[in-house]
């Protein structure tokens, strides 16, 4: 009977652990998607830097590119130690299950892939999109073609006719 009840401790024991282990990746997940969202909210707001109606100076623009894209580079890097974190709790999460008579539940786990993907695709298109824009002013000084300058942007103001 001895054995039974350490059997039984050792039993509850690994139950505790693994509900504080689902708890733990639930809540780094939410971290993550948390910070992506926020990564989001620091992308549109250098793209309204970019292109928005203010009229803001190219080295603005420059330095919200430049700043953006450091910014986006480690809020990104810290999804990815969240999700490195979460990770921890479920490998330990399925050694636990293992052990169940049903065994682990092998479902397939994309998410790590499309988060991976997602930091990749709008690093990317903030480089891409920073590229495009940097050279907006010529050697000499003249706006070029895609210049997004307060002039070419706005339509001329209305004259009153006397």
């Amino acid at each position: 009977m001895y054995d039974s009840h350490n059997s039984m401790d050792a039993t509850d024991k690994a139950k505790t652990i693994y509900d504080q282990d689902c708890h733990f990746y639930r809540y780094q997940d939410q971290k993550k998607w948390d910070r992506f969202r926020t990564a989001a909210v620091v992308e549109g707001a250098v793209y309204y830097a970019l292109f928005g109606p203010m009229s803001v100076g190219l080295l603005e623009r420059r330095i919200a590119i430049v700043f953006g894209f450091l910014m986006l580079a480690i809020i990104l890097l810290i999804c990815l130690k969240d999700q490195a974190d979460a990770d921890h709790f479920l490998s330990r999460m399925r050694q636990f299950e293992q052990r169940l008579p049903h065994g682990s539940r092998d479902s397939v786990r994309w998410g790590r892939h499309l988060m991976l993907a997602a930091i990749l695709l709008l690093l990317l298109a903030h480089v891409a999109i920073g590229i495009a824009r940097w050279p907006e002013v010529q050697t000499d000084g003249t706006p070029t073609e895609h210049s997004h300058s307060a002039e070419k942007s706005c339509p001329p103001a209305p004259t009153a006719k006397p």
